[in-house]
């Protein structure tokens, strides 16, 4: 999820590791394998490939939480 606005075909940051703040599409409880759900909003991971481990939890939809990206 991007935190800032982008211009149609303009430049975005993207982060590829470390500790970040991602928007929940659901809720997520803290110590969660954490995906990026199709509406690209943070989900549950159910598969073997999670995106980062979320360091804190997320009541609901909408909540922000921290990640730990691993991959």
């Amino acid at each position: 999820t991007l935190f800032e606005s982008a211009a149609l075909d303009g430049a975005a940051s993207v982060q590829f590791g470390g500790i970040c703040k991602v928007v929940a599409g659901a809720a997520i409880v803290k110590g969660a394998r954490v995906a990026c759900g199709a509406n690209g909003l943070a989900k549950t991971s159910t598969g073997t490939n999670p995106a980062g481990i979320a360091l804190s939890a997320a009541a609901a939809s909408g909540s922000v939480l921290s990640v730990a990206m691993v991959n």
